[in-house]
């Protein structure tokens, strides 16, 4: 059975296999049942700062798995996620933040300068979150997670609830929000699982950002909905998703034409290291001219596996 809220989407694995790994970074390895935990943490201090159901909450994340409990966290209230683009530029997020009327920021370690800037400009921020020191008034993250529970009572989720609230490139005018439902994003999420057959067998390497939905429809939903790992990279270097793929056995990623010839480009590297666990590579936001296909699929398949 589906779960009715987004927030808890990893419901089946956390049921059937709760010590089976959600999460790896580094050195990091985060089960499903301490996702579960601590996207309550993140929910109940939340709640302790007074948000409540659709009341927004702002993430400026470069990739970290910190990204992920806080995007679900919030919705477990009722509260709305709002994943920004980093990568716009000062005047866009101060906008972004405005426009949404959040009312709480979370930053994570390389974006807290910019959360602080932001801080002292929004006025709709009551608190600002942010995984390192925090300035005068601001939340430290990991005082809030310990503020929390781990623990938390469910909330009946009606499925045309807003979830999300991703905003556009802005290429045309203002960025603009996007309302998605917690409805239409667990069949969107389910509807992804089922056509890339994805299970607890499978691990996604993510070097895209993960506030894009090229990681969000094409990794993060269908993987934790499904019970498979998610590998994060701090970002892409063809070199160092080729040794991610060797060292964690994984078995899917998702990226762009441009990343694709990057990888095909680095031969020693491709020589050096196994990557004969990769069965599934998925690539969107340009079209994949014909060569590259053939180029990838000659380089990937019939290597021998260990």
């Amino acid at each position: 059975m589906l779960p009715d809220n987004l927030g808890y989407l990893f419901d089946a694995p956390l049921r059937l296999a709760p010590s089976s790994l959600a999460v790896l970074q580094d050195d990091v390895r985060i089960t499903f049942a301490e996702l579960d935990a601590r996207c309550n943490r993140v929910a109940t201090g939340l709640a302790r700062l007074g948000v409540g159901a659709g009341d927004r909450v702002a993430l400026m994340f470069s990739n970290d798995f910190r990204f992920l409990e806080s995007l679900f966290g919030p919705m477990r209230l009722g509260a709305v996620s709002v994943p920004i683009n980093t990568r716009m530029g000062d005047e866009a997020l101060r906008y972004v933040v405005e426009d949404a009327e959040a009312t709480v920021l979370i930053a994570n370690r390389a974006m807290a300068d910019r959360a602080r800037v932001l801080a002292d400009r929004v006025g709709t921020l009551e608190h600002v979150v942010v995984d390192g020191p925090a300035a005068d008034g601001g939340i430290v993250y990991d005082e809030l997670l310990a503020s929390g529970s781990p623990a938390l009572a469910r909330r009946a989720t009606a499925s045309d609830e807003v979830c999300m609230q991703p905003y556009t490139s802005g290429s045309t005018g203002k960025p603009k929000g996007v309302l998605l439902t917690h409805g239409g994003q667990v069949w969107n999420a389910d509807i992804l699982r089922k056509a890339m057959l994805i299970d607890e067998t499978e691990r996604a390497l993510v070097a895209v950002p993960l506030f894009h939905k090229n990681a969000m429809a094409g990794a993060v939903k269908p993987f934790l909905l499904g019970g498979g790992s998610l590998v994060i990279l701090p970002g892409f270097d063809a070199v160092e998703v080729i040794r991610a793929i060797d060292r964690y056995r994984v078995t899917y990623t998702t990226g762009v034409p441009a990343m694709y010839r990057m990888i095909l480009a680095e031969r020693d590297a491709l020589a050096r290291h196994d990557v004969s666990s990769l069965r599934f590579a998925v690539c969107g936001s340009a079209e994949v001219p014909e060569e590259l296909l053939d180029e990838f699929t000659r380089a990937f398949r019939g290597r021998p596996r260990r």
